[in-house]
């Protein structure tokens, strides 16, 4: 494995971890096609065909989807108008505190496509 998979490996379970620690459950699984994550507002799941770094990003991406935006994006499903922001907002709850960017040294790698 190299150093790049063992890094996103952990990055992976780090996220995994901060996540779960508000009670959203992360788990691996078969996704209907050709999603490659879905949230339901209790759980998020990984597509299981994902390489590394997609399923890092499904769970960061999806997790911010919570409280106030949650309530703003199932109204709006459900509607199909957005509602009053200020109807969607939701206090008491800790809030998530930043991690440290990584350093971000570039390096060439090869081309692939873009979503």
């Amino acid at each position: 494995m190299s150093k790049v998979d063992t890094q996103l490996k952990d990055d992976f379970k780090r996220a995994r971890t901060a996540v779960e620690r508000y009670g959203v459950r992360v788990y691996i699984g078969d996704v209907e096609d050709p999603n490659t994550g879905i949230f339901d507002g209790l759980e998020i799941g990984i597509d299981y065909a994902n390489d590394l770094e997609m399923s890092l990003f499904v769970p960061v991406h999806r997790f911010g989807h919570t409280s106030s935006d949650w309530k703003s994006l199932s109204t709006y499903y459900a509607t199909g108008k957005l509602p009053d922001w200020s109807d969607c907002r939701i206090t008491g709850l800790p809030v998530l505190q930043p991690m440290p960017i990584p350093r971000f040294i570039p390096e060439r790698f090869a081309t692939r496509y873009a979503f």
